[in-house]
């Protein structure tokens, strides 16, 4: 396995609905690295242009130093008090956000190379008042455990959510409750 640091392999993409994201290197991959058998695999975060540089400006500059700094005889943790510096520069009580995903897996499947691609854009509900994070994490979550109390086998145990998806009938299911919701993953096959 090769490791990579966070914030590299900086690439701009373009994406439907949205426009150009920056994306690079993080560590989401979690469980997969050893659910999944594969050659390649990354995560990489989407974010507007010019996040990473900030970022790598903060952090060249120490302030998300693990270590403590000493203020008129007070030890403060320093990542604490940039977090707290940002939250008043920063804070938002409403964040109208938006969510991207873009999967795509390639391999050999019944004898022939084949390409998949999963696109998820979801955007804050104004109506309702939730972003599109929390629409995206706990509606999925709540299918899941509807679809278990439905009757419909998922395994026992702590599963982690790619082995219950890689059921096509649960990732159907799951499908069209989160397309009840609004919530549309677009999925395309080709080489």
């Amino acid at each position: 396995m090769t490791e990579v640091e966070p914030l590299t392999g900086l690439e701009n993409i373009d994406l439907p609905g949205v426009g150009t994201l920056e994306a690079f290197y993080t560590d989401g991959l979690r469980t997969l690295l050893r659910t999944v058998k594969a050659r390649e695999m990354w995560e990489k975060t989407l974010r507007y242009p010019g996040h990473v540089e900030k970022i790598c400006l903060l952090r060249d500059l120490g302030f998300l130093d693990g270590e403590s700094v000493e203020i008129e005889g007070l030890h403060i943790p320093i990542k604490r008090l940039t977090a707290r510096i940002l939250e008043r520069k920063l804070y938002r009580p409403k964040v109208e956000d938006i969510l991207v995903m873009k999967v795509e897996v390639s391999g050999i499947r019944g004898g022939e190379n084949k390409r998949y691609t999963h696109y998820l854009l979801d955007r804050y509900d104004k109506e309702r008042g939730i972003t599109a994070m929390a629409r995206t994490t706990a509606y999925t979550a709540t299918s899941i455990a509807k679809i278990m109390i439905s009757g419909v086998e998922v395994g026992r145990g702590i599963r982690p959510p790619e082995l219950i998806g890689a059921d096509e009938k649960i990732f159907k299911l799951l499908l069209n409750r989160l397309e009840g919701h609004g919530i549309k993953i677009k999925s395309t096959e080709g080489l």
